[in-house]
């Protein structure tokens, strides 16, 4: 499990990964980020931050996607971000809908 930064509020957002791949196929990923290190935010200003994950399993090629992108996530998952991994690319789950997304170009 990933642990994120919410912008602003330093709160944490949650980011699971769930493998959906066919019974039997193991999912390997491999999640980071930049350095996070220490920031300095002015008045009103908005800190964010993304991960992204290699994802590879049996035959495939590695495949590659942002999990975690404060301008696009931040306002689905407010505190957990649910990732289920398919062949044809990650689906984030919220109570109310799937977004589904194709994998990055590297």
């Amino acid at each position: 499990m990933s642990n994120v930064l919410r912008a602003g509020l330093f709160s944490k957002t949650h980011a699971t990964i769930t493998n959906k791949l066919k019974e039997r196929l193991t999912l390997t990923l491999h999640c980071k980020s930049a350095d996070l290190g220490m920031h300095v935010l002015p008045f009103n200003q908005i800190y964010g931050t993304q991960f992204y994950c290699s994802f590879k399993w049996e035959n495939s090629p590695q495949m590659y996607f942002d999990i975690y992108i404060k301008d696009r996530d931040g306002n689905i998952c407010f505190e957990r971000c649910c990732w289920n991994i398919q062949p044809s690319g990650p689906c984030l789950t919220s109570d109310d809908h799937l977004s589904y997304f194709n994998w990055n170009s590297h």
